[in-house]
């Protein structure tokens, strides 16, 4: 229960910014983007939601990951 509550809860935030800290990508959107992407899409732990699949998404089109992924 206390899983889908912190769920709930980052879906909320999700809902109001782009990124943990408002509109500021910071090392928390690295650590928090791995664990929902096993969670959702590798382990299939809980059921997706769009707003964390837009978050999923957003990350992998940084600037930063295109140029990792490209090397």
């Amino acid at each position: 229960a206390s899983s889908h509550l912190t769920l709930d809860t980052f879906e909320a935030h999700l809902r109001q910014h782009l990124y943990v800290c408002g509109d500021q990508f910071s090392a928390s959107d690295v650590y928090l983007d791995s664990h929902l992407a096993f969670g959702m899409r590798s382990a299939k732990a809980y059921p997706p939601r769009d707003v964390f699949n837009d978050y999923l998404n957003r990350m992998l089109q940084r600037a930063a990951k295109l140029r990792a992924d490209a090397v």
